[in-house]
């Protein structure tokens, strides 16, 4: 089945540093700056950002459940 999410393909993982989001070879995103939040926040945001599409498709299976059930 085709990828239409839109998102970069999976899976995306943390890397270099624990603070780039990457697909593969591709970094996907960065957490800048962490003085203000420090870094224990920064890992845990970027591993927040780095579950996002598994996250988006137990969003997808749970709306479609309750769709189906009649909720």
């Amino acid at each position: 089945m085709a990828d239409t999410t839109g998102h970069t393909p999976l899976p995306w993982t943390i890397g270099r540093g624990r603070r780039w989001i990457t697909s593969g070879e591709v970094d996907i995103a960065r957490i800048h700056d962490v003085s203000k939040i420090g870094e224990a926040e920064a890992v845990a945001n970027a591993r927040l950002i780095a579950s996002a599409p598994e996250l988006l498709e137990a969003l997808e299976a749970t709306a479609e459940y309750i769709r189906g059930h009649g909720r």
